[in-house]
């Protein structure tokens, strides 16, 4: 090798170049990465799913109707409320809730994923006392499968 100064240029470059290895590597890396995040932002699963729903059930439990209407999608929004970061889950957007009638248990309501799958049925159910003039407190029951 000659004392040229661009063949010492050269050589110092040279030796500073990544190894094949390390950018195969890398990029193995990045795409295992990428399907990890598009895995994650899949629908609901069926434990997603019944936790909203029990979440929801916490929040109608203790909220006190006044009235005769009781409001499962504003307790859903308050029960389940969005991450407040970038790359937060908002689970409500995800989340079906359909009135599907009553029952003996009361009013029903289907959870499911967007796809309508992994149902989970809340059920409420709202005592009223009309010679009370205190707020009443629905009784609500979750289940899995459809209603």
């Amino acid at each position: 090798m000659s004392d040229h100064p661009a063949d010492r240029f050269a050589a110092r470059r040279a030796n500073r170049r990544m190894p094949q290895i390390v950018v195969i590597a890398l990029l193995g890396l990045a795409s295992i990465v990428a399907v990890l995040v598009i895995s994650g932002s899949s629908d609901l699963d069926r434990s997603e799913v019944y936790s909203a729903a029990r979440n929801t059930a916490y929040e109608l439990e203790r909220t006190p109707v006044h009235g005769l209407v009781v409001d499962v999608h504003r307790a859903a929004s308050a029960g389940n409320p969005g991450g407040s970061g970038k790359y937060s889950r908002n689970i409500l957007s995800e989340l079906r809730i359909e009135d599907v009638g009553k029952d003996s248990r009361g009013d029903l309501y289907e959870f499911t994923n967007a796809d309508g799958d992994h149902p989970v049925c809340l059920a409420v159910r709202l005592d009223l006392n009309f010679s009370d003039r205190s707020p009443s407190f629905p009784t609500v029951t979750v289940t899995e499968g459809a209603c």
